[in-house]
């Protein structure tokens, strides 16, 4: 259980509910992990006014330490200056080519959204912006991948008219919660303690492998024999385990259910898309490509590790790469 599945858990108990977590891994926490105090997984706190982070940081009695106060470094690449390191050709782009394009970049989001109504309720963003002149620049096209990158969805499936009136600029929420970006104190698996108080021991090593419901029952069966059964279940599952299918369901899942299991996430691999080819086809992990890393050693789009990428506050290095 990630802290989705804790948080749930959390709030079954408060409503008077016995509740049984079962867990796949030795830990709870998914993706967050924080051996040795360095967060190898879930790391920020995008916004730290009313973020349940926070709160939840708060009552783990830990401070969340301000990374970035001007805006969220994820979504502009002019904020990742010690954080990130983002490659052209082969050097290192200067903090001033970063804040040239992220200029022209707003520019052509606020270009390609002009005029945007109601009537663009299925207009894709991602044929708009290519056709503005800007993103023949490889670092103005690193802007707009950011868009998929944060959003979870390609620039092809997200609304034109969602994005009229966006700046495009460093200051922009991009649906993040307001405030200094920030990493919690001692680290981000603080934050499970207030969800694991009071909870019964969750069991570990529990792989499930089959998820039958009744009207009156439902039951998890474990890799190793073991059934867990209770009168509901709630699925928290990582996406990556639901699109593999290494978990049957009876009765199967609806069909709009498994549509948006299989829709591609950005988040879903190491890698993602910045830009199309002009055929339209996707690149695959080349130099068009910005890499995330959760390892000790940053690592160029060609493979080879880049000394001149920054070492994170968390000692996470985390590299970028932009075609030429």
């Amino acid at each position: 259980a990630g802290v989705a599945g804790l948080a749930c858990a959390r709030e079954l108990r408060r409503a008077g509910l016995k509740v049984a977590v079962v867990e796949a891994r030795d830990r709870v926490g998914g993706r967050v992990w924080t051996p040795d105090g360095r967060d190898w997984g879930a790391a920020w706190v995008h916004g730290d006014t009313n973020s349940p982070l926070a709160a939840l940081a708060r009552e783990a009695g830990r401070k969340c330490e301000v990374v970035s106060a001007r805006g969220n470094p994820w979504t502009a690449p002019s904020l990742l200056s010690g954080v990130a390191a983002v490659w052209r050709n082969g050097r290192r782009a200067t903090d001033a080519e970063l804040a040239h394009a992220a200029t022209m970049y707003a520019a052509a989001l606020r270009l390609a959204t002009k005029g945007a109504d109601e009537k663009d309720a299925t207009t894709p963003l991602g044929p708009a912006l290519r056709r503005m002149a800007a993103l023949s620049n490889p670092l103005v096209r690193a802007h707009a991948g950011l868009i998929s990158c944060w959003m979870g969805a390609h620039v092809d499936e997200l609304q034109l008219r969602e994005f009229k009136n966006s700046t495009g600029f460093a200051d922009e929420r991009w649906g993040d919660h307001a405030g200094p970006h920030s990493h919690v104190q001692g680290g981000m698996a603080s934050v499970l303690a207030p969800l694991l108080k009071g909870t019964t021991a969750p069991l570990l090593n529990f792989e499930a492998v089959r998820v039958e419901a009744t009207s009156s029952e439902a039951s998890v069966f474990g890799k190793d024999g073991r059934v867990a059964r209770a009168k509901a279940c709630v699925c928290t599952l990582p996406l990556g385990v639901l699109q593999a299918r290494a978990v049957a369901f009876s009765p199967p899942l609806a069909k709009a259910q498994e549509a948006a299991i299989d829709r591609p996430s950005t988040w879903a691999g190491t890698t993602f898309e910045i830009a199309r080819s002009s055929s339209g086809q996707h690149r695959g992990d080349a130099a068009g490509t910005w890499i995330f890393r959760g390892d000790s050693n940053a690592r160029r789009s060609d493979g080879r590790s880049s000394d001149a990428a920054t070492r994170s506050p968390r000692n996470i290095r985390v590299a970028a790469a932009a075609e030429s």
